[in-house]
């Protein structure tokens, strides 16, 4: 999981490339500081450095976390 901070550049997406080239089979990004507003994008299916799939949720909506986690991530009290 990686959460986002004023400055951070593009140390994000490094982070990702690393953790899909690593074959890690989720990942994600809470974006406190995205263009249009705040939010979560789970990362699967990873294949050479890029995950194949992104699902996203803007703060407030809740993200699922698919086995072997299994749980709904709540995101309503999550600062902007």
């Amino acid at each position: 999981m990686e959460i986002t901070s004023p400055g951070c550049g593009d140390r994000p997406e490094a982070k990702l490339r690393s953790c899909a080239r690593a074959g890690i089979p989720l990942s994600s990004l809470i974006d406190r500081f995205a263009p249009r507003r705040p939010t979560v994008t789970l990362f699967s299916e990873p294949e050479g450095d890029a995950y194949q799939e992104a699902h996203s949720a803007p703060f407030g909506k809740p993200v699922d976390l698919p086995d072997p986690f299994g749980v709904t991530l709540t995101t309503e009290d999550f600062p902007r």
